[in-house]
């Protein structure tokens, strides 16, 4: 992937295609280089049946700062 960067707007927009047990669906998503993990909307999960329910309710994460 490969795309011109612009400093004065604060976010970084990609499209993104995520497949589950139900078939798959595009999302629009924030791109954060520094980030550990990726975080999805429960409701974009179940669009894919990946139940909420079955994941941990807590994750522990360290950030850089």
């Amino acid at each position: 992937m490969k795309f011109t960067f612009d400093p004065k707007y604060h976010l970084i927009g990609i499209a993104v295609h995520l497949f589950g047990p139900s078939g798959d669906t595009y999302a629009n998503l924030a791109l954060d280089i520094g980030a550990s993990y990726t975080i999805v909307r429960n409701s974009m999960l179940a669009r894919i049946i990946y139940s909420p329910d079955i994941l941990p309710k807590t994750v522990t994460f360290t950030t850089g700062s």
